[in-house]
């Protein structure tokens, strides 16, 4: 008897728990984003009740320059330079969100501070994204960044995923950047691999720049579904998937 093929779903490609991290932004009151899955809430308070907007996905967090600030998660887990071993590594990791951005010439997305020292941002320079990893390897600071690609019209919902794989195991460029489920540009850059960065205490912040409660600038617009995936790299077909489920 021949035995029936079960259609898989392109979601069912993804391996489960692969994200450690996931703000819905469906709350639409109190002050406070809670993590769905690892459990970090983002705390830097404002009334949700007022920033609620719709979104691509249920609800979304709208930011602005008038009264709403980003929200900061303190946590070490969400850095990208972590003790393993008994060495402080770069490890990889994959960031993806829904953003709506209401334009302008700059426009801050998120980041990693600490102190007044961002090791991780993203940012929207007219309508081109923009990273910057900082760093600190025995005892010199050092910058790597690039200009990546287009981020689409102002005013449209838009699906952004980066994929952050240090040490080159696809034997690809280490940074790649996606817009709507599409690899939309990538860079190489030289992260060191003998256990010399410095740990930092990590301050993440969606909607701009911050940390413990500082105003630096802020992003104007709403985003959605923040996920990250911590110590993991998703396929070009994952995150195509993800953006096909939600579009």
């Amino acid at each position: 008897m021949r035995s029936q093929r079960r259609l898989v779903s392109p979601l069912e490609a993804i391996p489960e728990g692969i994200f450690t991290n996931k703000w819905s932004m469906d709350e639409n009151s109190g002050t406070t984003l809670v993590d769905s899955i690892g459990g970090i809430n983002m705390s830097y308070p404002f009334d949700l009740a007022t920033s609620s907007v719709v979104g691509q996905v249920g609800n979304a967090i709208k930011f602005d320059l008038q009264s709403r600030n980003a929200q900061t998660a303190v946590d070490t887990s969400l850095s990208w330079i972590q003790n393993i071993g008994g060495l402080n590594k770069a490890i990889p990791f994959t960031v993806m969100f829904w953003l709506n951005d209401s334009g302008g010439s700059f426009n801050p997305i998120m980041s990693y501070g600490s102190g007044g020292f961002y090791h991780f941002y993203l940012s929207k320079n007219q309508n081109l994204a923009n990273i910057l990893f900082s760093y600190n390897s025995n005892g010199i600071d050092e910058i790597i960044g690039g200009r990546l690609g287009g981020l689409g019209i102002y005013n449209s919902n838009n699906h952004f995923a980066l994929v952050f794989d240090p040490y080159n195991t696809k034997n690809q460029n280490i940074i790649e950047y996606y817009i709507n489920g599409v690899i939309e540009g990538s860079f190489n850059a030289v992260i060191p691999s003998d256990g010399s960065l410095r740990l930092e205490s990590h301050y993440f912040t969606a909607g701009g720049f911050g940390y413990t409660g500082s105003r630096t600038s802020i992003f104007t617009g709403w985003q959605d579904e923040i996920r990250f995936a911590m110590g993991s790299i998703l396929k070009p077909e994952q995150i195509l998937a993800i953006y096909n489920s939600e579009k």
